[in-house]
């Protein structure tokens, strides 16, 4: 089964009112298996958030991770302050 794009996950619904930009979309062939967006809260602030596009130590691998009660895909919502490091050969460009 295919993996979940970073665009349909929409949890949790009472913080997260859109997907408003996918910085990287793992689940394009190719990529690493986790994804990062800039997600607007209900408040009109726009956060960022990243979440595993495969689990491999569940039930359902595609759902992703984090889920949500029922299973449904959601998102860490990083801290304000918080600096994304990436290696200068990596193939993320963020």
């Amino acid at each position: 089964m295919a993996l979940i794009p970073p665009v349909d996950a929409k949890h949790p619904k009472s913080r997260i009112k859109r997907v408003h930009n996918v910085l990287y979309d793992g689940t394009k062939p190719g990529n690493l298996e986790f994804s990062i967006a800039e997600l607007e809260l209900h408040s009109g602030k726009i956060v960022k958030g990243i979440r595993y596009d495969r689990s491999w130590w569940s039930v359902n691998p595609e759902k992703g991770y984090p889920l949500v009660q029922g299973g449904l895909p959601s998102w860490f919502i990083l801290p304000d302050n918080f600096q994304f490091i990436i290696p200068k050969d990596s193939q993320i460009s963020i």
